[in-house]
């Protein structure tokens, strides 16, 4: 594709070869991209951690062990220098409440990182949404979750939380029971930083926190064997084990013999890969001892068999894949040591308060006795005396030798003694008596079973080891100070499940044998027994109601609390359980029937069937370890039906936050469960009499149900306060039963008084009484399920809310009630507020605009006075200039009577020639044919050059002198002279002839001879026609020049076509205008191309600037010298444009001096006036009257069109319009007449004559008011001779205009013809309605208005003065620049050949009317090439403009049924019209039509081209949405901070495109880059899929490269107002408005649903991109010709204030964009899902357009009459950062889901989209250029966008002195800021600031706004700027809807034709063709 779109622009526009590759280049990135096929990124994670590990193969074990002691050290010093403190552990663990947490299922609080480590196929079936294994997947748990969840256990009552495993394990373990690295927390479930704030929140609300730790294996990828062991060698390997554990002693080294080797893969740890770490026998499986499976033998310790069954769990791997985890070298002391230190560590660091063990019973009982010990004594170091540990070692039942990992691990004294007098050590005997030479066998060291037990030589020794450390200890035992047993918990289980009554649990023998175990187990030395955790549901057995019978029985769930919390032991809460969680897959009615599957209907096929199947599968580990999360994947069903109805299996990780607790569903606390469980809690807590090992059966006299289990807590220990015995009776049935009695033991009756109350813990309301040996529970109370009844004397009221009691005795000990307050949210009053103001204020801006929509008139009451230039300070040597070149086509030569003037500047030559300073005057003219002259002294022959030929020019003189001034005229005689022009029309026209260029040539040329030949002090310019003259004067002659403008509209500037390089070569034409002007090509470009176009006018301002630093440049008047420095770019960047007023004779001296004599002499006047225009003779008439040329710039056209309507109005009016019409627009008013003055009702009111009409001036001055509502007017010569005579002025005040008395308007919007016509409309109502008195005096203060002489000859001489001063005569004559064409020169110009290069062939383009390249070669080369540039002058090389004569007729045939349409726009449907059918085929004319389907909206100036252009902008978010698509879905941007760059990266690429586009700008035409762009962009989106699993520096490339591609989206919108720019904001609030507004809702869309129809976009795309690409290369010459051409841009940068401050506005509230542009994201923190963030972005985007489409057309409409409500809307409206910060802020913990929030994130995004559009729109409006705004633009961009590639390091280091960061979390380095409440925190101080430093900016460009809106010339008597225009003056204001003028419908559009014609100026129309344009 790019090769063939290369070719084809090739072939249009003659690339060469450094084009081709200035070309190629820009593709080279995708190209690269596309080309290149780098190997995919590794799918293996990476885990860097945060700190160097050492390698253990290169620095050996002691380096290792050395390592993790220093990690240890530093961990306590970091502590330390933080200044954190550490918590004590609990005198008694009993007391404490256990809560188990899995990390994974309870809480998702941080959603950055659940794809940072997961499971094993999770991605690829997420990618595929095909969720087989979606409950073995990691769900998103995390750290951070827990955190924020530590409220609700506080709340709970919860005193201790168990937290599963969160060390690294990288295969992506959801539950955590693997382990890959002991040194680093995973990071899918957190950092290390994070956990460490966990336990210090934890600790603030009094909660410990033990972990859980993986102490027996390690699983890595790619870990394992080189080869799987067999069943022999794993049998070996484990009997050589088991004899070195029993029969060796600890010092004694291993011999490892019989073990495997490993490999180690790419993840596992450096400090892990030794082999002596690991034990390296294979799978258990395959252990074989005895020649069968090693768990079939017996676990009886007197049976010697039971050593190979412990060898079996010791030695061998313990899970089913072979060599899968291998274990840990748990009796290697290296191994021991390194463990326990990596252990040590997180206790240092985080301030853990205990581990629990898990799988104990695998490991070496030495190596427990080993970590038991150190972690003690290491942690009663640091202040926790009784820190906990506890181990998973099941039952003795299971494990033969439980007893070794408790206490003292079985070592008595007596078997220390005995085993240290035998000598049978080391024979390699297991489980058999040793003999020795006593004849004494091992075994008989054991006969008293009762005190000893068989021990490991190993364990003892290790035992004796660390004996006396242990002494010091709280818990003196080595080993571990308790375990948590099965029996009990696997009975209560039963009973509760209905399996078994209740009288199984003192019944059943195993199981009373088995609690005798356990009890034996927890009273043996060094243990302690109510240390030990009491579970009904864990994570290793399924959950109490996942049977399917049972599912919704809510209520078992309160007796099976009740014995938890009761039973010896302390409770732990499996998590869930509070909340009836029930592991089930199905929703259930309340009775547990109609289940009805939640798995969601999106999964369908193999996977649901899975998934169902899986639900079946009642060993599923996934059931019972649900999630526990709103958003979670796996949501299964709960016996709450609050918490059932969330129930879902989605298949979908969760991409939005959960609630805070308080709002989260799953987490409800109304229910009775839950409220069992707090007042448990409390009371557990209160009576410790409940924490005592010691129970008895409560036996009843009456036989209790089967379903009754009861039992008596006692303690006979003095020292537990409180109550010391209470009964506990739980009831197993649904149906209650009662009243019951219960014996109370003999024990108990001396404690017991006769009559005695006792009441029920749990329900105060519940009683009971002893009588007679017996506790009567019941009776006429409430029947029990579960209670605790104690003595009611011993027992108070709990706190806060309860409806429990406590113990009175412990109550003390209780922290007060968490106060439920803490989970009422308030309302977001400060958001509201705002967000209420800002619709408030946006009300007021749109009210405000409306109240101004109408006229503001001055009213003029006295004269202006002249302005006096002050000289400039001269030097001591300084000479006045005494001789002045002047140089005019206009002429005056008083004394022969000739005159040959068109206007003004006539004038003015007879103003100089009488009143000039004294001295020599030289004046140059034309010598006209037809003329005059008298007899002429011949002077000199000038030959002159143009257009390669050699021209001879006869010169002419004569002179006369006059009051000191020696006037000398010079003629020059030449055919063109003769016969291009006339003293009719003495100006040759239109410059797009080559007879006119040539004319121009010659005349300038000529001149200049003349002046190098007369050398005269100054040069005196009048005008642009010979402004050329100093370019062709040599640097050495060169001499000072004035410019005096007498008008600016006319600069000799050829507007059809582009006159600069392109495409890196000079343009045909530049090369023509070279030879016809004999000026080198490098002239043409420096001095006469002003913005890409010819323009003889620059010529002389641009070399006067060269000269003389720009000084000496004037106009006729000072308010026009103040508006071209305002309004024309090409005057902008002059110093100063100096005012020098005509000078006019004064009123005579007899002339009116009252208003009475003034009547008098007026109502004379107004007779004469009468019958001189053949009036009606009226005394009480109002004559209007104009007088001049029906020309534009005077307004005319406005005076026809109002005509009708003011004749009607005003009955007393008459018109006396006089003037030979100019311009079309002088055409259109005569047409529009002409009808009127043979209407019967106008005749003899209405007078009109068109041509030069001559009033008597003793008729001038009948009239009532002159009109002048002129659109330009530089002086204005008629408004002051009527004035002089008595007459007001009534029009517009613009340019010299205001000058005398009268009512005049201002342009308050110049490109508004509906404003124009009602401020004409306006002013004339005024006038003619304003009181006589008023009218008079303002008439009388007319005559004595002065305009001196002296005052014009003062300050022609100060302007002299100030260009002789600024003359840089040195400088100027030592630049030695020659610009001159010499005969080489031309020769290099006609062969296109760059100078000094030498003689080569090549070819010359020229172009015919059509603008077509036609190319040629031939051998014949200079002779050829002259004779093609010397054509028949009939051959035009530039495009043709409409001739006058053509538009007249076109206007006539249209005005014959259309009299409404004002002129302007008639002007443009011709001008268009014209251009269209100038074009090169049908599709490209058809292209320049209007797009019907928007003239409603924009008019008829929207093309076709337009709307296609349009839609290259509108589409421009699509490569945005893909860059988000790679975000979510690239593995290599999974890293955070490498996100972070690509985002950087994507904004830096922006601002290389923001240069990149605007350098190509000036060389490759529009079209052409539009549609490499568009090329670019497609290849892009279409390789987004392909990077997503590229490698990490494609990505990064591609991010750039598509920054660039971003960046191109503008040269869419400046180029779409390519046909009328200067439309201001009649055209911007309109079209920026509408194509912005279609942007953001493309953007919107693919935001809401982009992902899901990747697809469709890619082939949509494609099939747009492709019609955009073909239609843009069609586009018309205006598109395809035109390049940026060089401005003056940055060195006027300083006058653009509004520029400046709004692109400040931006790019500092852009420095915020990384916080507040993540708003969509905020959507998911407040708790919506992705589909309904879809649905909210959705409905946000239908909002924004309709508001935005409000607003905007209130603007349009408001813009009519002024800039007031765009200004106050762009200065006023806030930036939607202040909002979205102030509500994600004020959002807090709670408001989840909130309707609010997102309404004001709604109304944030309408303040952004419409302050965006509305600032583009300002821009565009204020640099009011379209190459200003090409450059502005883009430039602007690139600082906005590095200033969000900086936004992140700014916010940052604004967050940080504050203590947040809103970039990085403050607890994980480099990792994002994901807590919510530091987020939310973070965020509003960042923002804020920028937000009102970037709203102050805003504010401040209201000072500068209106007078940089160069349609706005003002209003009333103010000038644009605000100051005062006129002193004598006042406004007056008219609201549009009190006007009496209709403001005209300008949409009307001319019949189009499908039909090709060729638009031939000179050829004859047939009135069919006619019709048809």
């Amino acid at each position: 594709k790019f090769v063939l779109l290369r070719y084809s622009c090739s072939k249009r526009y003659g690339f060469g070869r450094l084009a081709a590759m200035a070309n190629l280049w820009l593709c080279g990135l995708v190209l690269a991209a596309l080309l290149l096929q780098p190997e995919a990124q590794s799918s293996k994670k990476k885990f860097p951690s945060s700190e160097e590990q050492p390698d253990v193969r290169e620095v050996g074990i002691e380096a290792v062990l050395k390592w993790s002691q220093e990690r240890v050290l530093e961990a306590e010093r970091e502590f330390t220098d933080k200044g954190y403190s550490r918590l004590e552990s609990p005198f008694a663990w009993d007391s404490e409440v256990v809560y188990y947490v899995m990390v994974d299922r309870f809480a998702n609080g941080d959603l950055a990182n659940d794809n940072l480590n997961p499971a094993p196929g999770q991605v690829e079936q997420m990618t595929s949404d095909s969720p087989y294994t979606v409950g073995m997947w990691r769900h998103g748990g995390d750290l951070a979750g827990l955190r924020h969840r530590l409220g609700y256990l506080h709340h709970l009552g919860i005193t201790t939380i168990w937290i599963s495993p969160i060390l690294l394990n990288n295969a992506g373990s959801p539950w955590g029971y693997y382990l890959s690295d002991p040194s680093m927390v995973d990071p899918g479930f957190g950092s290390k930083e994070l956990l460490r704030e966990v336990v210090r929140d934890a600790h603030f609300l009094g909660i410990r926190v033990v972990l859980d730790i993986v102490t027996n294996m390690a699983e890595s990828v790619d870990f394992g064997y080189e080869s799987d062991p067999n069943i022999d060698q794993v049998t070996a390997c484990a009997n050589h084990f088991e004899d070195q554990y029993w029969n060796t002693s600890l010092d004694s080294p291993l011999n490892l013999s019989n073990t495997s080797k490993l490999t180690w893969g790419s993840q596992l740890p450096n400090y892990l890969k030794n082999e002596t770490f690991f034990q390296r026998c294979g799978s258990k499986n395959l252990y074989r001892p005895m020649g069968e499976p090693f768990d079939n033998l017996p676990t009886d310790i007197d049976d010697y068999r039971a050593t190979y069954r412990d060898a079996g769990y010791l030695w061998p791997e313990n899970f089913a894949a072979p060599g899968a985890m291998p274990d840990f070298a748990t009796m290697n002391p290296n191994w021991q040591e390194l463990y326990t230190n990596l252990m040590k560590y997180w206790v240092a660091y985080a301030d853990l308060d205990g581990f629990r063990l898990d799988a104990t019973k695998y490991i070496s009982a030495d190596i427990v006795a080993y970590f038991s010990t150190e972690v003690r004594s290491y942690a009663q170091g640091l202040g926790k005396s009784n820190f906990f540990l506890t181990g998973e070692i099941l039952s003795p039942g299971e494990v033969p030798f439980a007893y070794l990992y408790l206490g003292h691990a079985g070592v008595t004294e007596t078997q220390s003694s005995c085993m240290a007098n035998t000598g049978c050590m080391g024979q390699g005997l297991i489980g058999e008596c040793c003999p020795t030479p006593e004849g004494v066998h091992l075994r008989c060291c054991f006969d008293d079973r009762s005190k000893d037990k068989p021990v490991p030589k190993r364990v003892h020794d290790m035992v004796e080891k660390l004996q006396q450390r242990a002494s010091t200890l709280a818990v003196t035992g080595p080993a571990l100070p308790t375990f948590y047993p099965t029996n009990d918990h696997s009975a209560l289980r039963e009973i509760a499940q209905a399996s078994q009554n209740a009288s199984y649990w003192w019944t059943d023998m195993l199981t009373v044998k088995g609690r005798a175990q356990d009890e034996a187990l927890l009273t043996a030395p060094g243990t302690v027994d109510n240390w030990t955790w009491q579970v009904v549901d864990s994570q290793d057995i399924q959950r109490l109601l996942q049977s399917p019978y049972i599912p919704m029985d809510l209520w078992r769930l309160e007796p099976s609390f009740v014995w938890l919390f009761t039973w010896y032991g302390i409770p732990a809460v499996y998590y869930g359980m509070e909340q009836g969680l029930n592991g089930r897959c199905y929703k259930y009615d309340s009775h547990g029937k109609n289940p009805e599957s939640i798995i969601e209907g999106s999964i369908k096929g193999g996977p649901r069937k899975k998934i169902m199947d899986d639900c079946e599968d009642y060993k599923n580990d996934a059931l019972k370890r649900q999630d526990f999360f709103s958003g979670g994947p796996f949501i299964l069903g709960s016996a709450v039906p609050e918490v059932q109805a969330e129930a879902r299996i989605s298949g979908k990780m969760m991409d939005t936050l959960s609630p805070y607790w308080c709002e989260e569903p799953l987490l409800n606390r109304e229910h009775k469960i839950y409220r069992l469980a707090r007042a448990l809690s409390r009371v557990r807590r209160s009576c410790r009499v409940l924490a005592v090992t010691k129970s008895a059966e409560a036996l009843s006299n009456e036989t209790a149900p089967s379903s009754v289990l009861a039992y008596w807590k006692y303690t006979t220990d003095p020292s537990i306060d409180g109550p010391h015995f209470a009964l506990v009776v739980l009831e197993f049935e649904e149906k209650l039963v009662g009243p019951l009695d219960f014996i109370v033991p003999d024990e108990l009756k001396d404690e017991v008084d006769e009559g005695e109350e006792f009441v029920d813990l749990l329900n105060p309301k519940r009683t009971a009484k002893f009588s007679r040996g017996k506790l009567l529970v019941g009776g006429n109370n409430e029947l029990v399920r579960a209670a605790v009844f104690v003595p009611t004397a011993a027992t108070q009221t709990d706190s806060g809310d309860a409806d429990w009691l406590v113990c009175s005795a412990g109550a003390k000990r209780l922290p007060p009630l968490p106060d439920a307050q803490e989970c009422v949210p308030t309302f977001m009053w400060a958001a509201v507020a705002v967000a209420v103001l800002t619709l408030l204020l946006l009300a007021l801006i749109l009210y405000r605009g409306f109240r101004k929509s109408g006229i503001f008139l001055c009213i003029v009451k006295e004269p202006t006075a002249v302005e006096v230039l002050e000289s400039p300070e001269l030097g001591e040597d300084f000479q006045d200039a005494d001789h002045v070149f002047v140089a005019a086509i206009e002429h005056t030569i008083p004394d022969r009577k000739v005159k040959v003037s068109a206007g003004g500047l006539g004038k003015v030559l007879d103003q100089m020639l009488r009143e000039h300073p004294p001295g020599r005057l030289s004046l140059v003219h034309p010598k006209f044919a037809g003329v005059d002259y008298g007899e002429l002294t011949p002077f000199v022959s000038l030959e002159v050059t143009v257009d390669s030929h050699k021209e001879l020019v006869q010169v002419y003189t004569c002179e006369s002198y006059d009051k000191n001034i020696h006037r000398v005229w010079f003629l020059l005689e030449h055919k063109w002279f003769e016969t291009l022009i006339s003293k009719d029309n003495p100006y040759p026209y239109p410059m797009t002839k080559l007879a006119v260029l040539r004319f121009f040539s010659l005349w300038n040329q000529a001149s200049a001879q003349l002046m190098m030949m007369l050398k005269p002090d100054i040069y005196h310019c009048m005008d642009y026609h010979a402004a050329m003259i100093p370019l062709y004067v040599p640097p050495t002659e060169q001499i000072p020049t004035i410019i005096v403008l007498h008008n600016a509209d006319y600069d000799g500037a050829i507007e059809t076509d582009f006159v600069t390089r392109v495409l890196w070569k000079n343009v045909p034409a530049m090369r023509r205008l070279s030879l016809i002007f004999n000026l080198r090509p490098e002239t043409i470009k420096k001095y006469l191309t002003f913005e890409g176009r010819f323009n003889m006018l620059w010529g002389g301002i641009s070399f006067t600037m060269a000269n003389q630093g720009g000084h000496g440049i004037c106009t006729v008047s000072g308010k026009y010298a103040a508006e071209l420095k305002r309004e024309r770019t090409m005057f902008k960047c002059l110093p100063a444009v100096l005012p020098l007023d005509n000078a006019i004779d004064s009123a005579a001296d007899d002339g009116p001096k009252t208003v009475e004599e003034l009547q008098k002499y007026r109502a004379g006047a107004k007779r004469a006036l009468q019958e001189f225009c053949e009036l009606n003779v009226d005394p009480e008439a109002k004559i209007l009257i104009f007088v001049g040329r029906w020309v534009k710039q005077k307004g005319v056209d406005h005076i026809a069109l109002m005509a009708a309507s003011i004749l009607d109005k005003f009955p007393e009016v008459q018109f006396v319009l006089a003037g030979p019409p100019g311009d079309p627009f002088g055409n259109y008013a005569q047409e529009l007449l002409r009808p009127l003055t043979q209407h019967a009702s106008y005749m003899g009111r209405l007078f009109v004559v068109t041509r030069f009409f001559l009033i008597p001036k003793e008729a001038r001055a009948g009239a009532h008011l002159c009109l002048m509502p002129s659109c330009s007017e530089p002086f204005g010569y008629v408004d002051v001779e009527f004035g002089l005579l008595g007459v007001p002025s009534l029009g517009c005040a613009i340019g010299g205009l205001g000058k005398m008395p009268g009512v005049y308007f201002r342009q308050q919007n110049s490109d508004s013809q509906d404003m124009l016509i009602a401020g004409f409309g306006a002013a004339v109502q005024y006038a003619l309605t304003m009181p006589d008195d008023q009218y008079w005096e303002m008439a009388l203060n007319c005559i004595p208005a002065q305009f001196p002489f002296s005052t014009w000859r003062s300050n022609l001489q100060a302007i002299y003065r100030t260009a002789q001063v600024n003359f840089q005569r040195d400088a100027v004559a030592a630049r030695q620049e020659n610009l001159v064409l010499d005969a080489e020169m031309g020769a290099n110009v006609l062969m296109e050949r760059p100078e000094n290069k030498g003689f080569g062939y090549s070819k010359l383009a020229a172009h015919d009317i059509r603008m077509i390249d036609r190319k040629r070669s031939g051998g014949y080369w200079m002779q050829d090439r002259m004779q093609r540039m010397q054509v028949v002058e009939a051959t035009e090389f530039l495009g043709q403009p409409v001739s006058e004569q053509r538009v007249k007729e076109l206007m006539a045939i249209w005005m014959q049924d259309n009299q409404d349409t004002d002129a302007e726009t008639l002007q443009s449907y011709i001008s268009l019209a014209s251009q269209r059918m100038s074009e090169r085929n049908y599709a490209t004319q058809s292209l320049m039509k209007p797009c019907r389907a928007l003239v409603g909206l924009l008019g008829y100036s929207c093309l076709r081209i337009h709307f296609f252009i349009a839609l290259g902008y509108i589409v421009s978010p699509v490569i945005d949405e893909r860059l988000s698509y790679l975000d979510g879905h690239a593995e290599a941007l999974q890293d955070y901070r490498i996100r972070l760059l690509s985002g950087i990266l994507g904004n830096v690429g922006s601002v290389l495109g923001a240069f990149l586009w605007l350098g190509l700008s000036y060389q490759v035409p529009a079209n052409l880059l539009m549609a490499v762009s568009l090329f670019m962009t497609e290849r892009l989106c279409s390789v987004t899929g392909r990077l997503s699993e590229e490698a990490l520096v494609w990505i990064l490339l591609f991010k750039v490269s598509a920054g660039v591609m971003a960046a191109a989206r503008w040269l869419f919108l400046i180029w779409n107002f390519n046909e009328d720019f200067h439309g201001g904001f009649q055209v911007g609030t309109r079209r920026v408005a509408i194509i912005e507004s279609c942007r953001q809702i493309l953007a919107g869309l693919l935001k809401a649903w982009g992902e899901s129809g990747v697809g469709l976009q890619s082939s949509l795309l494609s099939f747009v991109v492709l019609l955009l690409i073909i239609l843009v290369l069609l586009a018309p010459a205006c598109y395809s010709s035109y390049v940026l051409p060089r401005t003056n841009f940055m060195k006027e940068l300083k006058d653009h204030k509004v520029y400046i401050l709004l692109i400040l506005s931006m790019a500092i509230n852009g420095l915020g964009y990384f916080c507040w542009g993540g708003s969509k994201q905020w959507l998911s923190y407040n708790g919506w899902r992705s589909d309904e963030v879809s649905i909210i972005l959705t409905v946000q985007t239908a909002v924004l357009a309709i508001v935005l489409f409000f607003i905007f057309f209130c603007l349009y409409r408001m813009s009519v009459w002024g800039p007031w409500a765009m200004r106050d809307f762009v200065c006023f409206v806030p930036p939607g950062s202040i909002l979205y910060a102030l509500a994600f802020w004020e959002l807090g913990r709670l408001h989840y889901r909130s309707y609010i929030f997102v309404a004001i994130l709604t109304l944030g995004l309408i303040l952004d989209v419409a302050r965006f559009a509305a600032f583009w729109t300002a821009i565009l409006t204020t640099l009011a250029n379209k190459w200003y705004a090409l450059v502005g633009v883009f430039l602007g961009f690139a600082v906005i966008k590095a200033c969000e590639a900086l936004s992140p390091v700014i916010c940052h280091l604004i967050g940080i002195p504050w203590g947040y960061s809103p970039v990085f979390s403050g607890m994980i380095e480099y990792y994002p800021q994901s807590d919510l409440y530091d987020l939310q925190k973070a965020v509003i101080l960042t923002v804020w600031p920028l937000a009102f430093i970037a709203y102050i900016l805003q504010l401040l460009t209201r000072r500068y706004f209106n007078q940089e809106v160069l349609t706005f010339k003002g209003f009333g008597n103010r000038m644009p700027d605000g100051s005062k225009g006129w002193e004598q003056s006042r406004s007056v204001f008219i609201h549009s809807s009190k006007l009496n003028t209709q403001v005209q419908d300008n949409s009307q559009l001319v019949e189009e034709s499908d039909t090709d014609a060729s638009f031939d100026s000179d050829a004859s129309w047939s009135q069919e063709e006619n019709s048809r344009v």
